[in-house]
């Protein structure tokens, strides 16, 4: 079965170790996706028009986009006004949807809120953030 491609969002001020746990079941477990992921600060600009277009071309290789939901996933960022959204996982979000690609979201706990462009945007939510449950949730989607 041939792996699917999947751009994974998240908080990456506040919630970096996602890219390494990601890094790990791409490295050392069999995973039924490809990670991939290029967040503001690993594309290393400060120009946000260049961000996005490097983000919308990794999002447009992708076939599905992984949204972490987790403490910090709807605070406005501090550029909100330049992003156009209220921070980067919201613009992310759009983006996907924009680009017709299919949307999973994944709470890291019930209790928090998702970016507001998710709500209603996903064809499907994982309820519980492991591997296994991760493939799960792209096969049915």
């Amino acid at each position: 079965m041939e792996k699917k491609n999947v751009y994974v969002s998240f908080d990456y001020n506040n919630e970096e170790h996602y890219k390494f746990i990601f890094n790990a079941w791409n490295e050392h477990m069999d995973c039924d996706f490809l990670y991939n992921h290029m967040s503001s600060e690993k594309i290393n600009s400060n120009n946000i028009s260049s961000l996005k277009d490097l983000l919308s071309l990794k999002i447009s290789k992708c076939s599905y986009v992984l949204v972490i939901v987790s403490k910090d996933s709807n605070k406005e960022d501090l550029n909100s006004d330049l992003i156009g959204y209220k921070n980067w996982q919201n613009w992310e979000v759009a983006k996907a949807k924009e680009l017709n690609k299919k949307i999973v979201g994944a709470k890291v706990n019930s209790m928090f809120e998702p970016p507001e462009e998710l709500i209603g945007a996903c064809t499907s939510w994982a309820r519980n953030f492991n591997q296994l449950f991760i493939d799960s949730s792209f096969i049915n989607v």
